[in-house]
Formats: structure tokens, sequence, C-alpha cells
């Protein structure tokens, strides 16, 4: 099963988002499943942001 997905480029003016709130955004849209499991699950995710 394959996905595409066009991402948008937008500028940021100068100090209106900071990390926070780009995560926040980016993870808002993050649909991968995780596995089912009883115990915790260690996600790692790497973010490259420009």
């Amino acid at each position: 099963m394959f996905q595409i997905v066009d991402g948008r480029r937008r500028r940021c003016p100068e100090g209106q988002w900071n990390e926070g709130k780009i995560v926040q955004s980016i993870m808002s849209n993050y649909t991968k499943l995780l596995p089912d499991a009883e115990d915790s699950v260690q996600v790692n995710i790497e973010m490259h942001v420009q």
C-alpha cells in the first residue's frame, strides 16, 4: 500500500512560529499506525525542517 502526499512550502515570517508550533503542526498530520502491544512502544522520528 502506497500513499502519495503533496507537500507545500510556506515561508514562516520571522518570529511567528516557534519550534513547538512547527513540530505540533507536522505531527498533527502524522498517520503512521503503531503496532498493538501490551508494553510501551519506543518510536524514533527523524525530521529535517528547513
